[in-house]
């Protein structure tokens, strides 16, 4: 039977319908990839400029051997971001700056549940809260595939460890895995990250470990062999560069003495774990717990409400009482007007309807589960007499060693800080006129423009940028609470 021309030509346009959107995805798919490797680009640009300063920063010093490796560690840094771009690896997914404990914790948690390995104990040890920037599936994936590399070198000896130790050594991310299994052959060991390399398996593809290798330097970082004998098993070190906190994430506690802390919390299993967290510092801070919001706010009504720090949960438990009157902390902190002196503690952290109510607010959120890893400080407040002169946010090291020598010299006080986040948490009550400089390439691909909004809405009103690009006045008025440009030269 043949078809008719109706068939024939409804055939035909849909055919045509179906190529020309292909063909706009292809298109579509082009320019997203063109836009990424235009921003891409960019980054280039200044780090290049960066390089170039830190070259010369290096030639005129010759007598500063422990500055000379600051700054050299600095240009290491970007050569070895840069050759995972021209590689093209950097193209391949894209990636989100993202919590590393809470992954490693989940692929933990789901090995937990093979039975093939029932007789192994996974554990974590986190030593840091930390962020980095990633593809979570590459990376969940790259940790899944190592912890069961090292679960598989255990089963002969039927049972053992595996330990995942996260911790940050400067601007870096460590991630260890340990195991106490049989080991990799000394042969092998020179050899174990090269393409096709594998050991002990039947039917491995030695694809494993020169995959997360790729991976791990396409993002900065890198794996390497730290020792391994039958004897001790196996030990591995990922390294990734940290990212900057989320603007909402509370990852540690820095408070002056004499703070009241009041922590609120409907689980009062909680108050011997805050006890116990802040055992050493009871000399010198005061700690009340309530278990509900209403007892809470009796309380408040004759504290002093200039001296106080409150750490509250997110979810209250509903009773039938009447008097229960708060649905959760965010109600809580509206209605005490207590954001400026509130943080959540919550196990909900990561549910971004929370992360937006907290940040509408200026709130910050720290999660419940990570306490023990949180770090707790003592901090004395700058020296009253003197004036904090300027503030510098930049993630180089070097330029922020730079500045406060050029300040010491001058007889000035400075303060300098990796990240937005880090001056927010350590010094928001600094005299709001102070002077603040953000570098315009953050870590983590964020941008000092749109970093300094939250500096703005903090009240802070001297805010400038600095920048070797040129270019970044160029939309410089969509951003009115800034007020200009300048080099990475200190200004003193």
């Amino acid at each position: 039977m043949r078809p008719t021309e109706i068939q024939v030509n409804f055939w035909l346009s849909f055919i045509s319908v179906f190529a020309l959107i292909t063909v706009c995805y292809y298109f579509y798919k082009l320019r997203a990839q063109s836009q990424e490797m235009m921003k891409q680009s960019s980054e280039l640009a200044h780090d290049c400029e960066t390089l170039l300063m830190l070259i010369k920063r290096v030639s005129a010093i010759p007598d500063r051997p422990e500055k000379s490796d600051t700054f050299l560690r600095d240009m290491e840094k970007y050569i070895k971001k840069w050759r995972a771009v021209s590689s093209g690896r950097a193209l391949v997914m894209s990636t989100e700056v993202e919590f590393i404990p809470s992954l490693v914790d989940e692929v933990i948690s789901n090995l937990k549940l093979s039975d093939q390995f029932k007789n192994i104990s996974f554990t974590s040890h986190i030593k840091n809260l930390v962020f980095a920037r990633i593809n979570t599936q590459e990376f969940s994936g790259s940790i899944r595939s190592l912890l069961t590399n090292s679960a598989q070198a255990i089963l002969d000896h039927h049972t053992g460890i595996v330990q995942v130790t996260i911790e940050e050594q400067k601007e870096q991310i460590w991630i260890s895995i340990q195991d106490n299994g049989k080991g990799i052959p000394p042969e092998v060991q020179a050899r174990i990250f090269e393409r096709g390399v594998t050991f002990g398996k039947i039917g491995g593809t030695g694809l494993g470990l020169s995959s997360t290798k790729a991976r791990l330097e396409s993002w900065g970082g890198g794996i390497e062999l730290i020792n391994s004998t039958p004897e001790t098993g196996t030990l591995l070190r990922l390294t990734l560069p940290k990212a900057p906190a989320p603007s909402w994430f509370q990852g540690s506690l820095r408070v002056r003495a004499g703070k009241n802390i009041i922590h609120v919390d409907d689980d009062a299993s909680m108050l011997p774990i805050m006890e116990s967290k802040m055992i050493h510092f009871f000399h010198e801070l005061d700690l009340h717990f309530f278990i509900s919001p209403e007892s809470c706010m009796e309380y408040l009504k004759t504290a002093n409400s200039e001296n106080i720090l409150l750490l509250i949960d997110y979810y209250f438990q509903l009773s039938n009482s009447s008097h229960n009157q708060f649905k959760n902390g965010i109600e809580l902190i509206k209605s005490l007007n207590a954001a400026g002196h509130s943080i959540l503690l919550t196990n909900a952290w990561a549910d971004s309807r929370i992360q937006a109510q907290a940040q509408a607010l200026g709130v910050r959120i720290m999660p419940k589960q990570y306490l023990n890893s949180i770090s707790f400080e003592i901090i004395e407040p700058l020296d009253p007499a003197k004036t904090v002169a300027a503030v510098l946010i930049d993630n180089h090291e070097s330029i922020r060693m730079d500045w406060s020598e050029a300040a010491t010299s001058k007889g000035l006080l400075i303060v300098t800080c990796s990240s937005v986040s880090e001056f927010l948490e350590r010094y928001r009550y600094l005299p709001k006129s102070t002077p603040i400089y953000v570098d315009e390439h953050l870590d983590g691909g964020l941008t000092g423009k749109q970093e300094s909004i939250a500096l703005a809405e903090a009240g802070f009103q001297n805010l400038s940028l600095t920048t070797f690009d040129p270019t970044t006045k160029e939309d410089l008025h969509l951003y009115p609470h800034l007020r200009g440009t300048r080099g990475k030269n200190p200004p003193f």
